[in-house]
């Protein structure tokens, strides 16, 4: 591990995760506090536990974890509530484009959507579903017929959003 002084003279101070009810955002800042800080991965896994409170901390302390994200995956299934991931995976399937918001900010949503979506569970859906997801909820008639046309896996679809909103 890295040494520990140079941690408090980091700029962001590193959250602490107070309840089971925060875990999903603290993983969120704690890992954001870290990158800015620069503090190495291998050195963000072996602090996250000192961050934690009660038995998290107790369960993490007594738990061997390889790299972060092994981490994150394991205090996700173990903590986050599982009404968390059936809400995000509901809002998913049923995102909609509003009446007023352009192209970019629906692909912005939908990212932000997706990446918290993630961040709950390790419970993967279906590419295609997630992609009749996103073109059932845009407006744009167009911007529909290119994503059926171009559109073959949900990693592209950033892409290809990203290069329809860009000209």
């Amino acid at each position: 591990m890295a040494d520990e002084d140079s941690y408090w003279s980091g700029k962001v101070k590193l959250p602490n995760c107070a309840s089971v009810e925060s875990v999903v955002p603290w993983i969120k800042h704690f890992e954001k506090a870290c990158t800015f800080n620069r503090i190495p991965d291998s050195d963000v896994v072996e602090l996250a536990p000192f961050y934690l409170s009660g038995h998290m901390a107790d369960w993490a302390l007594d738990s061997t974890f390889t790299t972060w994200d092994d981490f994150k995956t394991r205090i996700m299934q173990r903590y986050a509530p599982e009404e968390l991931l059936h809400d995000h995976l509901t809002a998913l399937l049923s995102f909609n484009q509003h009446d007023t918001e352009s192209a970019r900010d629906y692909l912005d949503r939908w990212e932000n959507l997706t990446r918290r979506y993630q961040q709950t569970g390790d419970v993967m859906v279906d590419d295609s579903l997630l992609i009749k997801a996103f073109i059932k909820g845009i407006n744009n008639v167009m911007l529909k017929q290119l994503m059926l046309d171009k559109i073959v896996k949900a990693k592209t679809l950033v892409t290809c959003c990203g290069f329809v909103i860009n000209g």
